[in-house]
């Protein structure tokens, strides 16, 4: 897909445009993807700067990846997250901790 990336909040989230006017929210840490008409959607809502030069070439692949839906979102619930961290930590955790 051709696309612009346009803004970052330096943290994984970029707001790009594509060829057909239309733009997204990208976030490559949790593979979420927003779609709106224009880019001021998502500029109200994030600390959002220009981006001076173009990412790196793996950023520009997660970014594609992630428009073309190639990448699901990660989705994980408080259970999977209490057996991660008693898999780590052992069974020392208790709920409300």
């Amino acid at each position: 897909m051709n696309f612009n990336v346009k803004y970052t909040d330096g943290y994984g989230c970029y707001v790009v445009t594509t060829e057909d006017g239309r733009a997204a929210l990208a976030d490559t840490r949790t593979g979420q993807v927003d779609w709106a008409e224009t880019d001021e959607r998502f500029l109200r809502f994030g600390p959002f700067c220009e981006v001076e030069h173009a990412p790196d070439q793996q950023t520009l692949n997660e970014l594609d990846a992630l428009l073309e839906g190639r990448v699901k979102p990660v989705e994980v619930d408080a259970a999977q997250i209490m057996q991660l961290l008693r898999h780590e930590f052992g069974d020392t955790l208790e709920e409300g901790e």
